[in-house]
């Protein structure tokens, strides 16, 4: 953990247990087009993210991306509480996301504290394809707050 940071073995922490935010693109996301989303972390816990997933469907039919092929679309991702930019330019989805068969472990747990606010950009970088649907999944811990 980075200096300052809790840590998921604290005793403020009354109780733990797994949880899963999400945030979504549910209008059509061309080719070259960027679009911000945001989701809020609930005020009754830290959240310790550890995984990320991506899911998308292409197409007016809601044809499903290939599970072994991540969608084609960069991202930012910014924890606008703490003001930190988790990286310095759009990375693609695949360098950072896995899929639901096989989900992207962090290197390290990811801390956002209650209330957070975070902010993912999305950026189609697909010459082609126009998503539909797009579904970023943070996959983590809850950790309830004494007092």
């Amino acid at each position: 953990m980075l200096r300052g940071q809790p840590s998921l073995g604290e005793s403020k922490y009354l109780k733990k247990d797994w949880f899963t935010y999400t945030t979504s693109i549910t209008a059509t996301l061309a080719p070259g087009v960027s679009v911000p989303t945001t989701f809020n972390i609930d005020g009754d816990s830290d959240f310790f993210c550890t995984k990320l997933n991506i899911h998308g469907t292409v197409g007016n039919d809601g044809t499903v991306v290939d599970s072994e092929q991540l969608p084609e679309v960069n991202l930012i991702i910014t924890d606008t509480t703490s003001g930190r930019q988790l990286m310095n330019a759009q990375t693609p989805a695949s360098n950072i996301a896995g899929t639901a068969r096989l989900p992207f472990i962090l290197p390290i747990e990811r801390f956002f504290s209650a209330k957070s606010t975070i902010k993912v950009d999305w950026f189609n970088a697909s010459d082609n394809l126009s998503y539909t649907t797009l579904l970023l999944s943070f996959i983590g811990i809850k950790a309830f707050i004494a007092g």
